[in-house]
């Protein structure tokens, strides 16, 4: 999400309202990221498509090596 000012109020409700409700997750807030600037939404992404990817060899190494 992009503005920090604009998207805190959301967060806020998630955290006090949608969280204790048991609705969603700690993990589930994690996910969510509140940036102000575009290079911040290059930076979150360029990290979870290396993330995701380093997930994605380790995968087929252990395939691999299972003989999958």
């Amino acid at each position: 999400m992009v503005g920090k000012e604009y998207w805190s109020g959301l967060i806020d409700w998630m955290k006090t309202s949608v969280l204790p409700a048991g609705n969603i997750s700690p993990e589930d807030l994690d996910l969510i990221h509140i940036v102000d600037e575009p290079e911040e939404v290059c930076a979150i992404i360029n990290k979870r498509y290396k993330d995701r990817l380093s997930g994605i060899h380790k995968d087929r190494r252990d395939k691999a090596r299972k003989g999958v």
